[in-house]
């Protein structure tokens, strides 16, 4: 289903190349970003809102944006995918940073060291097998083990600890009418081809746990 990627580049080259001292300071009003509470047993963010969101340094300056985020197989976040550089996607570069150096906040994502020439000079990231893009869950049908869909991939949530606890579907509806929004755990889902497994649910258990609504 998700496009596999090679990490060319290692954390360690990375921190060397960039440093991972993130600042708070002179955070920009722009961008929101929801913060979520999914029944109180973690805060996290939307991953759907953090892919997409601009990346200013500590002196708030623009030298990146968040294209996607790595999750692997435990459920980890270590990595960010980043573009930089180009201009209406032509000479665009994508490189990647460790997602411990990022710091997310409401309005914005702060990589306090980083520059526009340091990121550029990092490895343009290729194709190969170390982990998924989240994009390409956030949007996945989910059937159970008798192939019947159940449901569909709405949205990631990521916690500070770069961990993905939760994946909220949506269940049930017609255009967007009528859909319940339900927290499950991330690891009861696995991924093949397209689709999204989860093997034992079913329509009627996914209606049953109680609906979950995003803060904004």
């Amino acid at each position: 289903m998700a496009r596999p990627i090679t990490f060319l580049a290692g954390a360690a080259f990375i921190a060397a190349a960039l440093g991972t001292t993130a600042m708070a300071q002179g955070v920009p009003q722009t961008l929101s970003l929801s913060k979520i509470d999914p029944s109180s047993q973690a805060t996290g963010y939307r991953v759907s809102k953090v892919v997409g969101s601009a990346v200013v340094n500590g002196a708030n300056e623009a030298v990146g944006t968040i294209d996607d985020l790595i999750i692997t197989p435990d459920a980890s976040v270590p990595f960010a995918v980043l573009s930089v550089g180009g201009f209406l996607g032509v000479g665009t570069k994508y490189v990647i940073v460790p997602y411990s150096s990022l710091v997310v906040h409401d309005k914005a994502i702060v990589f306090g060291a980083a520059t526009k020439e340091a990121l550029a000079s990092l490895p343009d990231v290729s194709v190969a097998n170390n982990g998924e893009r989240t994009s390409k869950v956030v949007g996945a049908s989910v059937v159970n083990g008798a192939n019947e869909t159940v449901g569909t991939v709405d949205d990631l949530i990521v916690t500070p600890n770069e961990k993905v606890p939760f994946a909220v579907l949506s269940v049930g509806g017609f255009l967007g009418l009528g859909t319940k929004y339900v927290v499950v755990p991330y690891d009861a889902l696995k991924l093949s081809g397209k689709d999204v497994v989860f093997h034992d649910a079913t329509k009627e258990s996914l209606k049953s746990l109680p609906e979950f609504t995003y803060s904004n």
